[in-house]
């Protein structure tokens, strides 16, 4: 099936993950991964290998999955989360995946634009709200920071706010009941010092489409 064709159908489709009958959330899981995730039995042979060929048809896959979730709308990337999180739970994304996406987020491809950026970092946070380890990790931390909370990034208002939001599905309160501990930073973090320094140098922005949005993200940080 032709991404293009497909992506329509699967928009509609998307509420479908919230419905109870486990056989119609099963059937939108396998058709979604269908589509954007599976591969070949000649990639699964060699997926664990260092093969150009492998890693360019992964490379497509987060593409296209990149792709589709720029066209959405508020209400159907909720439903695009949960269906994510139930793949990740599935084991359907793999390491090549969680690769590739952490490497278009610091758009180390060639024509990797800041919306593919973007996109990148949205699914890495839907993965998180599953996986809160894959940003609690102080190197991928790290990372958000540097990629996001600098320049040029941190100049951009909507871009730092889908950052915010990202880190609050990973430090997300734990389940006591799963006994899970307690994720915080010190106060002195370098996280909070971007965060009180981009709002307080972008005040004058206040104006601007989405300076109250990555501001509220920033402080609920």
């Amino acid at each position: 099936m032709e991404i293009d064709n497909a992506l329509l159908g699967i928009q509609k489709m998307l509420k479908l993950i919230f419905y109870r009958e486990k056989s119609i959330r099963d059937a939108l899981m396998e058709a979604f991964a269908e589509i954007y995730l599976n591969h070949s039995l000649s990639v699964e042979k060699t997926k664990n290998q260092d093969c150009p060929d492998s890693k360019n048809i992964h490379y497509m896959q987060v593409k296209n999955l990149s792709n589709m979730i720029l066209k959405l709308n508020q209400g159907e990337l909720i439903c695009a989360e949960a269906l994510i999180k139930e793949l990740y739970a599935a084991q359907k994304f793999n390491q090549i995946h969680l690769q590739i996406l952490w490497e278009r987020y610091a758009k180390k491809y060639s024509k990797i634009t800041d919306e593919d950026s973007r996109a990148a970092l949205i699914i890495i946070g839907m993965l998180a709200s599953a996986q809160p380890s894959l940003i609690r990790n102080e190197s991928n931390l790290n990372n958000i920071i540097s990629i996001s909370l600098e320049p040029p990034h941190c100049h951009d208002h909507r871009f730092v706010a889908d950052t915010c939001e990202v880190l609050l599905k990973s430090f997300k309160l734990p389940q006591i009941d799963l006994m899970e501990k307690f994720f915080k930073l010190p106060p002195d973090h370098l996280l909070f010092i971007r965060l009180r320094s981009i709002i307080a140098d972008s005040i004058s922005d206040i104006d601007s489409k989405y300076w109250l949005r990555m501001a509220s993200s920033c402080i609920k940080v």
